[in-house]
């Protein structure tokens, strides 16, 4: 388990599920990405900015640099509502459905809460 005051995340989870708060791909924006960011190292955030913008409903999958999982998974959904928790699952799961994914365990926080 790699742990800091306030994030855990355990080694055997292949990706960790990231929901980005704002289309520019900004890391320092939103609880999770931040903390992400600060475990991981400042060329996750490099990564992200090559991307460019993400889209409502994209998935953008990233190395984990120094984290001890396999992937990151960036979706950038809309704001909370009853059903976005669903929406993120499926979303998620149609992207690992595909051929030659290989990663079988997957961190999911809640998501589209726009906490920052």
């Amino acid at each position: 388990m790699h742990c800091n005051a306030t994030v855990c995340f355990y080694l055997q989870d292949d990706a960790i599920v990231n929901s980005v708060i704002t289309p520019d791909f900004d890391l320092s924006k939103g609880y999770l990405s931040r903390r992400l960011l600060s475990q991981a190292g400042s060329e996750l955030q490099t990564a992200c900015k090559k991307h460019g913008a993400i889209g409502v409903g994209e998935v953008v999958e990233t190395d984990s640099y120094q984290l001890p999982c396999k992937k990151i998974l960036h979706c950038h959904l809309t704001p909370y509502d009853k059903s976005a928790d669903n929406a993120k699952v499926k979303l998620i799961l149609s992207y690992t459905s595909r051929p030659l994914f290989e990663i079988s365990v997957i961190a999911l926080q809640r998501m589209s809460t726009t906490l920052n």
